[in-house]
């Protein structure tokens, strides 16, 4: 929850002052690119159009929530996968609701979209590709891929364990940037 805390902090940061930015840039036409105050009177003369804006919120913090659990539980290849099910699904119930048009262009778009996380994720292999690893390869990265995560298990542990006897959290415990992966690819 921390992360999906900070994630939605950057993003209010940063939008916000993009937001700022763009309230005072003119387009074309002479107005501002993004009317702040034109959107804040249609969302009052309009109440159903706030709870769009809600039910849009609360449905980003449970896929950024879910997104981040399923990364900690298996891997980002997971989650790219499911994000790029989620583009399909808003594709087809804006199809349904006549939100959208059909253009078979979309279709070649998506199926490329989907083509790519799938060899990416190495879920379809190229057979004229001689880039995927070895068995021993894999072996080695797992072991290396755990070998990363068992500090983090064993704070887990630590976390989890309810007995008056369990050692004090230290600051190190929850911030180590030698751990990071940044840290640990820039190293080798």
């Amino acid at each position: 929850l921390l992360a999906v805390g900070c994630e939605g902090m950057w993003g209010l940061l940063v939008l916000g002052t993009l937001l700022v930015a763009l309230q005072h840039l003119p387009s074309a036409g002479g107005l501002p690119i993004e009317d702040t105050i034109d959107a804040a009177v249609q969302v009052r003369n309009r109440p159903h159009l706030m709870i769009l804006l809600l039910g849009n919120s609360l449905s980003i913090a449970a896929f950024n929530s879910l997104g981040i659990t399923i990364t900690k539980m298996s891997s980002a290849s997971y989650r790219m996968v499911l994000d790029s099910t989620r583009t399909l699904s808003v594709w087809a119930i804006g199809l349904a609701f006549g939100g959208e048009t059909f253009h078979w262009m979309q279709v070649v778009g998506f199926s490329l979209l989907a083509l790519g996380t799938m060899l990416y994720n190495e879920a379809v292999r190229l057979p004229c590709s001689g880039a995927y690893p070895s068995l021993d390869e894999r072996r080695e990265e797992e072991a290396q891929q755990q070998a990363r995560r068992a500090p983090h298990t064993q704070l887990e542990a630590r976390i989890l364990d309810a007995s008056p006897t369990a050692a004090v959290l230290k600051f190190d415990d929850l911030y180590s940037p030698h751990l990071s992966r940044w840290t640990t690819q820039m190293t080798k």
